[in-house]
């Protein structure tokens, strides 16, 4: 396998771990949760879902990583093109 094979694996491992967390994070989690328009309500769910609650906030960590690394990897692969462009992104 060439370097730029692998690196393109990589970058869409990335991408596809960024957006399953986030979609997971996004709309399940978060609707199991929360209550839009209610802030007592929501409070009173997540009191009785200590669990869940916990594997959110995982999630959003494990979401947030997943961006950090993302960008560290787009960094690697475009800035052979241009280093300055590459620091944009």
């Amino acid at each position: 396998m060439t370097t730029t094979y692998k690196s393109a694996k990589i970058l869409g491992a990335a991408f596809l771990f960024q957006f399953a967390t986030s979609l997971f994070s996004g709309t399940i989690l978060k609707s199991k949760l929360f209550v839009p328009g209610n802030l007592a309500e929501s409070m009173v769910k997540i009191a009785s879902h200590t669990e869940l609650m916990r594997l959110f906030i995982l999630v959003d960590v494990l979401t947030a990583l997943g961006v950090v690394f993302l960008g560290a990897v787009l960094f690697m692969a475009l800035r052979k093109q241009n280093e300055k462009a590459a620091l944009i992104v």
